[in-house]
Formats: structure tokens, C-alpha cells, sequence
């Protein structure tokens, strides 16, 4: 493949290098220990990790060359894929900046429900709406009743002069984007902060029962506190999000700024789920209380929330139980 193929296929994972292009079954994805983005190859009847930074360094790849490029669009990819395969599209988190998943109806329903009562506290508000006042349901039952359906588009008509769009089809058109944003927020919320709510609950009924000290307790307590900061995190994001729609005007007419804001909590929301939802189903389908395999649940959602949601020097200095010092944090997702 030369350079000018390269340069037509700029979303797939692809090389130059005869090296690399020369591996049996080559497949990139994060390595088990800190989450590294390594190349995974067959060698005889095992497999052979590397590093994609010692990769680069052995090959002599510059980083702003073609396969350079592709290497660190690797590492940008494994955040929203297990894995690469070269002749792999990247995913559209990287190259659009749009989702490459997709949120369930009811997500979409949550959103759309959330943004036509701001429109409804909007239109009371500036008496914009008449005598009448227009409710939730009426937006539903608009394709039954021609009068209905006529006094809500004269509604929109308002406000695209708000917007100062063209027309009201303008108007439905930037609600529509915003409810489809939205939708992946309300997912990511249900998946992500919701299950982890869940799971920081049975770890506080345990905490309550179980008083004192030793290994068990003390790492019970570090991973309780260490889901508080995560829920605070995870809730700091969302409440950006949530802040947007306050003033649905403004939020109808964001520019490129607000998309920004919205995708980039989305994607954070959605690499700490997607690493997150293995030890979140355990915890979803474990008893209550305290089982045979509590202790190894616990230890495993340590080394998951430690290195991202534990303060650096208090990761610095903390030790496992058994004395063994914890390795470095990995890069946080």
C-alpha cells in the first residue's frame, strides 16, 4: 500500500510499514495491568504483547508520519472499542466526533419528554403560548388533531424568531439535534451513575454491619469513599449537561461550543462505563450482604476506581494489604 492510498483511507487502521503489515493476525487493544495500548500478535502458539510506544520507538516511526498517526489514533480508538484489526474502521468518536453507539427508545423518550416541558415553562412564561396552555401530551397527539398540530407549529414559528432561524422547521430541526444529544446523556446516566449508585448502596449496608478494623475493613471503606468521589465526579458531569437545558432557548441556539461540551461529557461518561460495566454487572446480580465471592468483587472495583477516582499522593503512599506496594496509576479514562 503506498502513501497516496494511505491518505484516501484515513478512517481505517492501516500501515505503510512492511513490518508491521507483516505480523500473523495482528489485534490492538489495552493491555489487562494499566490499561496500555499494546499490539497483540501470534507467535507459534502463544501470543506476543507490545507496547504501541515501544513499537513506535523499535520501528523507527516518527510520530507525525502516516503510521504514526495511525498508532496514536489507535490509542484514541481502544477508549470506545475492545479492539483494532488493521483494515478496521476507526470509530466515529474520533473521526465525526458522533457516537458510535446508539441509545435505547426510552433514553430518546426521557429527553424529549425533559426538553418539551422546558418548552412549556418557556412559553407560560412569555405568555407566548395564549390563553390556552399547551401540555406535554398535546405534542403527542399532533398527528390526530390538524388544529393542534397548527398551533404548535405557529409555536415553533415564535420560536425560530427567538432563534433567529429562518422558520419553524429550523426550530423543530435544532430540537430534535438536542433531544438526540441529550438521549445518550440520559443512557450513559441509567448505565453508568444509576448502577453505580446501586452498587455504592450495598457497599454501605455491608460498611454498616461490619465495623472495625483489619485488611477487609480498611479496603471496605477505601472502595466506599472512592465510589462517593466517583458518584461526585460522574454527577459533576451530568449537572453540565443538565445545566444547558435550563434555558431552552439558549440551549436550542448553542453553537459549536455547547456540542463540544455535551460530546465531550458524553464520551468521558461512556469510556468510564464501557471500563466500568464488567465489575457493575457483578455487583447488580451479587446478594446482598457478604457471599463467598464478596472479598474478590471488592478487590476487583479497587483496581478499577483506584487509579481514576483515588487522590495522586494518597495513591502514592497506599500499600495493598500484604504489604505489596500498588503499581502506578494507569492513564485515566
Amino acid at each position: 500500500m503506498d502513501a497516496s492510498q494511505t491518505i484516501l483511507q484515513p478512517g481505517i487502521c492501516q500501515f505503510e510499514n512492511p513490518l508491521i503489515k507483516g505480523f500473523a493476525a495482528p489485534v490492538f487493544r489495552r493491555a489487562e495491568g494499566d490499561g496500555a495500548p499494546v499490539l497483540v500478535v501470534r507467535m507459534g502458539d502463544r501470543d506476543g504483547v507490545v507496547p504501541l510506544y515501544r513499537l513506535q520507538t523499535q520501528l523507527g516511526i516518527a510520530a507525525t508520519s502516516p503510521d504514526g498517526q495511525v498508532l496514536h489514533r489507535i490509542g484514541q480508538a481502544l477508549d470506545f472499542v475492545t479492539e483494532l484489526r488493521p483494515g478496521d474502521p476507526f470509530p466515529a468518536e474520533i473521526l465525526t466526533g458522533d457516537a458510535s453507539w446508539q441509545p435505547d427508545a426510552g433514553h430518546r423518550h426521557i429527553a424529549t419528554r425533559q426538553l418539551r416541558e422546558k418548552l412549556i415553562l418557556w412559553l407560560r412564561a412569555t405568555a407566548a403560548s395564549g390563553d390556552t396552555p399547551i401540555s406535554a401530551a398535546d405534542f403527542d397527539r399532533i398527528h390526530l388533531d390538524p388544529a393542534l398540530r397548527e398551533r404548535i407549529h405557529s409555536i415553533f414559528d415564535l420560536v425560530a424568531r427567538q432563534l433567529g432561524v429562518p422558520d419553524a422547521l429550523h426550530a423543530i430541526s435544532a430540537l430534535e439535534t438536542l433531544i438526540t444529544d441529550l438521549a445518550f446523556i440520559e443512557a450513559l446516566r441509567e448505565r453508568l451513575l444509576v448502577k453505580l449508585r446501586q452498587t455504592a448502596r450495598k457497599l454501605d449496608a455491608v460498611g454498616q454491619e461490619r465495623r472495625g478494623s483489619g485488611a477487609n475493613s480498611d479496603m471496605l471503606a477505601m472502595v466506599r469513599g472512592l465510589c462517593r468521589t466517583a458518584l461526585e465526579r460522574i454527577g459533576a458531569k451530568l449537572s453540565a449537561v443538565d445545566a444547558i437545558s435550563e434555558d431552552i432557548i439558549t440551549a436550542l441556539g448553542g453553537g459549536m461550543g455547547q456540542k463540544i461540551l455535551i460530546r465531550d461529557c458524553r464520551d468521558w461518561l461512556y469510556r468510564t462505563q464501557r471500563v466500568f460495566a464488567p465489575i457493575l454487572a457483578e455487583w447488580d446480580g451479587a446478594p446482598a450482604g457478604i457471599d463467598e465471592q464478596f472479598w474478590g468483587r471488592l478487590a476487583r472495583t479497587h483496581r478499577l476506581l483506584a487509579p481514576r477516582f483515588m487522590a495522586l499522593q494518597e495513591w502514592k503512599h497506599f500499600r495493598v494489604p500484604g504489604g505489596a506496594q500498588n503499581p502506578a496509576p494507569g492513564r485515566a479514562r
